[in-house]
């Protein structure tokens, strides 16, 4: 072969594979413009889906999506085909892949829905490829769909006492009422609460099974189980709600857990464990509180090849047995003997027929309005804690220290201990222990409570297995251990922090470990809240506080996908009770002041910001409506005089008593947090107005909010300060626009005197006033003021809180303690409302801000401070469009600032006190250099 030939092959083979490598990066390309990460209802496959216009989200791959289409169809055959036989939208042409409502033929109960997308780029005519399938299924839309009944077991009776639970009685009863005074409130409650209950029913399947569904509901805590195992790893279900005007229930894909079995012949058997729950509980505060006696409702649908259906339903065929767990509380928690377990594993099917068990009884009334389908993520453990140490305080009294106070269960690992028939053993749960070791429940609440938290397991004669309680949790960090006759391995227990499964979608890491630990610290308090409401501390009260909600909703949505928990959060203001305001959307919900209550406000447009939902404000807006008509009745001449104002802010001394006692604020009065939030709630009722196209409403609110603003001005701007008051004062005052425009620098740099001489660089504020006091402060060009704070020495600051106190989560008041006196602290241990500082380190720090014009991200703001106290800052954000990369670092004299910006988004950038230029960015990695420069200030509010 020739040179020239030789030449000729080589091009040749080159071209060759340039043709292959174009292929490969066209195939690339195309794979990567199928939509992906199909939501509905936030889930990637509901089965219960309720909504008559179900909301569809999913993730566009390319730049810009221009257009999309959407199909839905009754089988992946008719999915497939071009004329799918539920919906085809055709071609939209609008770039949201967000909440797009479901707009076909109507939907009936228990319909399987397939659906896909496809999407135009604006950069060609043709559509992409379409994505994979998705599917969705119905739940049981109306009542008549409920074949099975509510049961429960006869009216039970409380166990006899025994010297175990006499102990327990003892050590779980709070002694003295909230006056001082002796008494035997608790352990009376205590010895009427009767056992748990199982519930079985035997069936047999005849025919090969298509489909299984299993419906399943409780007026109580219940855990569900087919063939012994467990169907799903939900805990403390289902979520607490107002249960006389809802109830939730759950839908599980069973067929995995229905093989044949040839020695049974196909048997089968369905058992639930029902605890009291909240809807039962009649311990804690008033008994008046309790719903009744324990309930459950079951209902397994099998859908056979051939077509036919058949029910398997709760009713008086069920059996039921007193289960171990011979006392169960959520206050104060549950008492397990071993020697009463069921033998020869009841919950197999068998052909003999069961002893000592008696009929269910079914319900006269149904115990709720409705049932409604349970969308938000189930509560379950999130992550395992093991214990650092154990300490012996006293003889035989063990105490295991986690290191860390959070929320949850500890596991008795009894494996290898050595136990005798009848011995007890005690769990003492504290968040509080001397340098000894002697723990103190002074801050549990039993005050309010009458119990303590405290659990026990009595011993058996075989083998013990590992024991966990089923229907309690507890706020702890320290756990006491007696009853044992020898020193227990490290390994005896296990923690388990439990909430509601959110997915994390924010993290922030900086340069600064203290700073860092100040926000790991936001975050394992606000995990330690999350059992399906929004608590205000997981030991005293355990419900949804308002006040305490939105403080913390922004950092909340910061970190958490909680698109469907606020959702239903929103959903517990549409069913409380009381015609006023709630202060607790549920049974205890007494009337609200307006400063807690605007909760719902505020939450619905951060869940709009961050989920672009317009059915949900939609839905609530009557309701929303109704409350700002409430709230602006209560004002004198513009000011609203009622609320809780700035609660647990701090006092200058530690152990110095409160004026007016309890969380009363000694620096920002109700007068002020109640109009100030008036007038920003006034402002985003006239945003909510505008995207819902009633613009009378919205001008109305608009001079709403003007009116309050000027009357909040001049009732408390002092001139000769220029200042509203307090920190928090001038925080919101500058946050929500009322400060006139000619005193915005007077008043900001009053707020940073305040902080830095009178305050000595510490933050005064409460639970209201940390979400405002740092973005107030470093939207004013006061960003070294704002991180100050977090640094500064000695009370009330976090070195106090870490160095002086030892703590591990935020406290409802931290100078409700005095290291001098060591006096144990009587207050919670475990209060998320103080964290609502957090959504600055990703708003602020990383600057990621969404854009109400645009919400859910699809368009937004990257605007960073960066402290001249931290070297870098790396904030990940996973929105719904897809992960935002706010990451920054100095680099001699500069700022090296990388950013993501997801596909089918822009942001725009604008830094200040820098030279760099606003401007808009498209999807992809960016690297920017940025020039500290002189102060450049942008003062636009809200």
């Amino acid at each position: 072969m020739n040179v020239r030939a030789s030449s000729i092959l080589k091009l040749i083979g080159i071209a060759a594979a340039l043709i292959c490598t174009f292929h490969a990066l066209a195939e690339w390309a195309t794979a990567r413009s199928h939509p992906d990460q199909l939501l509905c209802e936030w889930n990637a496959r509901p089965l219960n889906v309720e909504r008559s216009t179900p909301r569809l989200s999913w993730q566009s791959k390319v730049t810009k999506q221009w257009a999309y289409q959407v199909h839905v169809a009754t089988s992946e055959d008719a999915l497939k085909s071009q004329a799918p036989d539920l919906w085809d939208s055709g071609k939209i042409e609008s770039g949201s892949s967000l909440n797009i409502a479901y707009s076909g033929k109507p939907l009936r109960s228990r319909q399987t829905c397939h659906w896909r997308v496809r999407v135009w780029s604006s950069e060609q005519d043709q559509p992409g490829q379409w994505s994979k399938p998705a599917t969705r299924e119905m739940g049981l839309l109306n009542a008549d769909d409920w074949k099975a009944k509510w049961i429960h077991a006869d009216v039970p009776k409380p166990v006899k006492p025994t010297p175990a639970l006499k102990r327990w009685y003892e050590l779980a009863g709070h002694s003295v009422d909230k006056n001082g005074n002796a008494q035997l409130t608790g352990a009376k409650r205590l010895r009427r609460v009767a056992p748990a209950t199982w519930f079985r029913k035997t069936f047999t399947v005849s025919k090969p099974i298509a489909k299984a569904r299993l419906y399943s509901s409780a007026g109580g805590y219940v855990e569900v189980f087919l063939n012994g195992k467990k169907v799903s790893d939900r805990m403390m279900n289902p979520a607490q709600t107002d249960f006389q005007k809802r109830i939730l229930y759950d839908v599980d894909d069973v067929e995995g857990l229905l093989t044949k079995d040839d020695q049974q012949q196909n048997r089968h058997t369905i058992s639930a464990h029902l605890g009291e729950g909240f809807y039962g509980q009649n311990v804690a505060f008033n008994p008046a509180f309790r719903y009744g006696q324990p309930l459950l409702i079951i209902q397994l649908e099998l859908t056979y090849d051939d077509g036919e259906i058949e029910t398997i339903a709760s009713d008086a065929s069920w059996l039921t047995h007193p289960s171990p767990v011979i006392k169960n509380n959520v206050y104060a928690g549950e008492v397990y003997d071993a020697r009463l377990e069921i033998p020869k594993k009841f919950e197999l099917p068998s052909r003999k027929t069961a002893t000592n068990w008696k009929p269910a009884a079914e319900a006269i009334n149904s115990p709720t309005e409705r049932l409604e389908a349970q969308l938000l993520p189930p509560v379950s453990q999130a992550r395992s804690i093991t214990p650092v140490a154990v300490l012996n305080p006293e003889p035989e009294v063990w105490v295991f220290d986690f290191g860390q106070n959070f929320t949850g269960l500890a596991t008795l690992n009894l494996s290898e201990t050595s136990l005798t028939a009848g011995q007890a053993i005690y769990l003492r749960y504290s968040e509080w222990a001397d340098e000894k070791g002697n723990i103190n429940q002074l801050s549990d609440g039993a005050f309010a409570t009458t119990v303590h938290q405290v659990d026990c397991y009595i011993a058996k004669e075989e083998n013990e297995s590992d024991w966990t309680p089923s229907f309690t949790w507890h706020g702890f960090r320290y756990v006491e251990i007696t009853g044992l006759t020898e020193k227990p391995r490290i390994d005896l227990l296990t923690g388990h922090l439990i909430r509601s499964g959110v997915n994390q979608r924010g993290t922030f890491v900086s340069s600064d470990p203290h700073l860092n630990r100040i926000h790991q610290t936001a975050l394992w308090t606000y995990e330690s809240n999350l059992i399906s409401i929004p608590s205000d501390c997981p030991i005293r009260e355990r419900c949804g506080w308002t006040g305490d909600a939105h403080a913390t909703v922004t950092m909340s949505n910061c970190n958490f996908d909680m698109g469907s928990f606020w959702e239903k959060y929103l959903d517990d203001f549409r069913t409380n009770e009381q015609k006023s305001p709630c202060i607790v959307p549920g049974k205890r919900g007494f009337s609200s002041t307006p400063d807690w209550a605007v909760a719902q406000v505020l939450i619905a447009w951060e869940h709009y910001l961050n989920y672009a939902d317009k059915q949900t404000l939609a839905e609530h807006y009557s309701q929303l409506q109704k409350f700002m008509t409430h709230y602006h009745s209560l004002q004198k001449d513009g000011i609203i005089p009622v609320g809780y104002g700035d609660w647990c802010d701090p006092v200058k001394t530690p152990g110095t008593p409160r004026v007016g006692g309890a969380g009363k604020p000694q620096w920002t009065p109700p007068a002020i947090t109640t109009t100030a939030l008036f007038v920003y709630a006034s402002k985003i009722m006239t945003s909510i107005a505008n995207v819902l196209h009633d613009p009378s409403q919205a001008a109305m609110y608009k001079s709403w909010s003007d009116e309050s603003a000027r009357a909040f001005h001049e009732q408390f701007f002092d001139a000769a300060r220029n200042s509203y008051g307090s920190q928090t004062a001038d925080s919101m005052a500058l946050s929500f626009g009322i400060v006139p425009e000619n005193l915005v620098d007077a008043v900001a740099a009053s707020l940073k005197q305040n902080v830095t001489v009178d305050w000595q660089g510490h933050a005064s504020v409460g639970a209201l006033g940390h979400r405002w006091l740092y973005p107030a402060l470093s939207k004013a060009g006061y960003t070294d003021t704002a991180m100050g704070t977090f640094h500064a020495k000695g009370h009330p600051g976090f070195h106090y809180l870490f160095d002086d106190l030892n703590g591990t989560s935020l406290w409802e008041r931290k100078g409700a303690f005095d290291p001098v006196t060591m006096e144990a602290p009587d207050r919670s241990l475990s209060h998320p409302f103080q964290g609502g500082y957090d959504s600055w380190f990703y708003h602020g720090l990383g600057g990621v801000q969404p854009d109400p014009k645009t919400p859910g991200y699809k368009h937004f703001f990257l605007q960073p401070v960066f402290p001249k106290t931290l070297d870098w800052v790396r904030v990940d954000f996973n929105s719904h469009y897809g992960p935002i990369k706010s990451h920054w670092e100095r680099i001699d004299s500069k700022i090296r600032w990388t950013v993501s910006i997801p596909p089918n988004t822009t942001a725009t950038i604008k830094v200040q006190e820098s030279s760099i230029r606003e401007r808009i960015l498209t999807p992809g990695q960016h690297i920017l250099t940025v020039s500290e420069t002189a102060k450049s200030v942008s003062r636009k509010p809200f």
